[in-house]
Order: structure tokens, then sequence, then C-alpha cells
């Protein structure tokens, strides 16, 4: 059950997709406003695509011959990595909390020539997946702005909808101090300056690694400093049988 403190992160995140989209997902100065166009979306777009391939290239370690029927992109944003997912999957999930988000991903990805992506309104129980498995989930750059208490349940439930023998990539931060900006925080505050009210969570790594040890013995952390934060690509690959 969202409480009113998910609820108003849930509305930081909605209003920023409607203000300033870009710089939600990427907190670069040059990417501000509500439209990329030229060079600075070309280039908004090509980190997508340099992540992804990273990513893809250590899930193939995990699994050698990883094939991408079915991919998950949680906390798609505008697409930037869904586009590079959709060039090389059947189908990608392109999960989000943000209706306007999930309407400009899908835009992106047709501007791209890319028809494969399935938008997905997210909540706390992903029952908008309806039970579907993937064979490569992906979630880069979200869990830091939800609360643990709300995300661990959330990343449970991510890891049982891979596939046998599927992988998942997850970015959390594992280390310094979280910034909750709560004081004061209410639904007008939000509406008139939703990058106030950023959260930035810092995971319990003995958590993460137990959750995921109820369904591998295969993970793989992949340490990124992030300024007075430790971050870390975390990936795992699902066991046959559990």
């Amino acid at each position: 059950m969202t409480d009113e403190r998910d609820r108003l992160s849930d509305l930081v995140w909605t209003r920023l997709s409607e203000t300033d989209p870009y710089w939600s997902v990427l907190a670069i100065e040059k990417y501000h406003g509500q439209q990329l166009a030229g060079e600075r979306k070309e280039e908004f777009f090509e980190t997508g695509e340099q992540n992804v391939q990273h990513f893809l290239d250590v899930a193939s370690r995990l699994r050698p011959g990883l094939r991408y029927s079915t991919v998950i992109d949680f906390g798609c944003g505008v697409g930037r990595l869904t586009i590079p997912l959709c060039r090389r999957a059947k189908q990608v999930f392109a999960v989000d909390i943000s209706p306007t988000m999930l309407d400009l991903c899908e835009k992106n990805c047709r501007e791209a020539g890319l028809f494969n992506i399935i938008p997905i309104k997210s909540d706390d129980d992903l029952s908008e997946l309806n039970g579907f498995q993937a064979d490569l989930i992906i979630s880069s750059i979200t869990f830091q702005h939800i609360v643990p208490t709300r995300g661990l349940p959330i990343l449970e439930l991510l890891v049982e909808r891979l596939k046998p023998d599927g992988v998942l990539c997850v970015f959390l931060l594992i280390a310094g101090e979280s910034d909750q900006p709560v004081h004061g925080i209410d639904a007008l505050s939000v509406l008139a300056s939703p990058e106030t009210y950023i959260e930035m969570n810092v995971y319990p790594l003995d958590s993460v690694i137990s959750i995921l040890r109820n369904y591998t013995e295969q993970i793989i952390l992949d340490l990124v400093p992030m300024g007075k934060h430790l971050g870390a690509n975390i990936f795992c690959a699902r066991q046959t049988t559990i």
C-alpha cells in the first residue's frame, strides 16, 4: 500500500516528466528543457547506447549466448535505454511510474523507427506486467529515487520475473548518506519545484544480496563512483532451478 511519502515521491517524477523530462533522467545542465533536438538529443541517447552495450557485455559473461526475446526496462523514462534495447530485442516492456514519460518513451522509439515497445504503467506490485517473464531486466539510475523499504520488495518482484537463466542488471547506491528532502514537503511544493524534492537513497548491500541469493549464486558488482555516493551496477543470473 502506497503511503503519503511514496505518493509525494511519485508526484515528484510525474511533475518532472512534464517540466524537465530529459534532465530528470540525466541531471546535466545541457539537458534541461521539455524537449531536446539536434546534437544534444543525439548525445543524450548515445549515452544509453553505450550503457546498454556495457550491460549486455557483462550479462553475456554470466550467461553466454543469452537471447533477448523479452526485455524489461524498469524506470524507462524517455527511452534512453529503451531505444537501444528495442534495437536488440524482440519486445521491450518499458515500465515507468509516469504516464508522460511512457508517452515520451514511445514517441522517441517511434521516431527511431522502433515499434516493439510495450509501455507499462508501474506500481509497487508490478501488476500490469501480468506475470510476464523476461530474458533480461535492466533498471538504471532509478532505484536511488525509491526509498529502500519500498524498493527492496520491488527488486525481488523483478528477480521473480526473470526466466530461468535470465539476467538482471540493476543500479543501486550502496554507500554514502541518503538524501531525503522531506521537510515541509506537500503536493503544492512539489508541483512548484519538483527538483527540490529528488531523493537519493542508499541501499543496504547486505539486504540486496540476501534477496538475490534466494535466486542465484552468481552476482557481479560493477562499482560506479558518484560524487559523495558509491553506486554499483549489480548483475545476477537466475538459476534454472531454485
